[in-house]
């Protein structure tokens, strides 16, 4: 879309997008055992024909994301936006 604006020529330079296409999540504590079971199984999960299928569709790639990683972007993302809402509060 060549005569679409980006954001930063729109004048929103400080715009920034993340995209969560849906991590699992489990509850703390989770036993070594069965998060390394878990993980495992989505991994096999992601290898599947149609799963594989439907995510060259729609552009995509499935690719599991260490759990340190993860939980980096989620305290990021967490201390981005909480700062947000505490200078711009609903009233």
């Amino acid at each position: 879309m060549p005569d679409v604006a980006t954001t930063a020529e729109a004048g929103f330079a400080q715009y920034r997008s993340v995209n969560w296409f849906r991590p699992v999540f489990a509850p703390r504590g989770l036993p070594p055992d069965a998060a390394q079971g878990l993980v495992a199984a989505l991994r096999e999960a992601v290898k599947a024909p149609d799963v594989a299928h439907c995510h060259r569709c729609r552009g995509r790639r499935a690719a599991g994301q260490h759990a340190r990683r993860i939980r980096r972007q989620v305290k990021a993302e967490g201390d981005r936006l909480g700062a947000l809402v505490k200078r711009h509060p609903l009233e």
